[in-house]
């Protein structure tokens, strides 16, 4: 659905900068065409509960989030969901009503430690982006399989 979408971009731009002189946009336009007919795996992260902290794993790399913080309830609720809205975000970790002046800074600065707690890991991409007034989250969150 996204890629249609960056798709359909791409033709748009592409006829406008057809009447263009400068190299540089057709070789920008080529680039960029490239990269979305690659079909790269999204990666996915390994997630275990423990005792006191949830461990993410990917490869070889391994990160620790503290049970009771305000990063494991994000991680969380990515958990269920790969896209949350502020206002989720809000209610969920702050337990409050979302209000832009007030809560936007906490939830950025909360996204972005969560971003480089995830970029620890080496999954070669930015592993939060801002998606039509939430995050998006991009890799795959791996619970292990459960035992019965």
């Amino acid at each position: 659905e996204r890629t249609e979408e960056a798709n359909q971009l791409l033709i748009e731009v592409k006829k406008r900068a057809e009447k263009s002189p400068f190299r540089t946009i057709q070789k920008q336009i080529g680039s960029l065409e490239s990269k979305l007919s690659e079909k790269k795996p999204v990666p996915e992260v390994n997630c275990e509960q423990g005792i006191r902290s949830w461990t993410l794993s990917f490869r070889q790399k391994m990160v620790e989030i503290r049970h009771q913080s305000n990063l494991a309830r994000l991680l969380e609720i990515f958990l269920k969901k790969d896209w949350i809205d502020k206002a989720t975000l809000t209610k969920r970790i702050f337990k409050k009503e979302y209000v832009a002046e007030e809560d936007d800074n906490k939830i950025h600065a909360l996204v972005h430690s969560f971003r480089k707690i995830i970029q620890e890991l080496n999954i070669g991409l930015d592993p939060i982006c801002f998606d039509q007034g939430g995050y998006r989250l991009i890799p795959k969150l791996r619970l292990p399989p459960e035992e019965t």
